[in-house]
């Protein structure tokens, strides 16, 4: 599976799963869980980015329907889902994805009531922000954003 989806679909499962456990208590645990998977997938991603400026053109490491088939994408309205990184969003992704999991943490204390859905909407939002930093298309931009 490419590691952009991956970077994506572990916080979508994780909040999936986060909203259907069956005690709030082991939501803010399972949501750190999720939160520092995703930091490891964004740092095993800088560790496998071979950026090379000499080559030019934007991005060096993508996915989309011309590298891996013509999957979830819609010609008539020029809609195809495709994700892309660069320098510069390589490392917004890196400090979203290192971020989350201290945000987790810190909320601890102050969260009481509702853990669940609080926590469960904490890893969208990290999928969200995730997708605004890789999203190629000017439409998945819009519906991550």
């Amino acid at each position: 599976m490419n590691p952009l989806v991956l970077l994506l679909a572990v916080p979508v499962i994780g909040a999936i799963v986060c909203a259907i456990l069956p005690r709030a208590d082991s939501a803010r645990r399972w949501a750190l869980f999720v939160s520092l998977m995703t930091a490891g997938l964004a740092v095993v991603l800088l560790a496998i980015f071979n950026f090379r400026p000499a080559t030019g053109g934007y991005p060096q490491f993508e996915f989309g329907p011309e590298h891996e088939g013509s999957w979830l994408s819609v010609p008539a309205i020029g809609f195809s889902f495709q994700l892309g990184i660069d320098a510069v969003s390589l490392w917004l992704v890196l400090l979203t994805a290192l971020l989350m999991p201290l945000s987790v943490a810190a909320s601890a204390p102050a969260i009481r009531q509702r853990q669940k859905e609080y926590y469960a909407w904490m890893l969208a939002l990290l999928a969200a922000m995730l997708g605004v930093f890789v999203a190629r298309d000017v439409l998945l931009f819009y519906v991550f954003f």
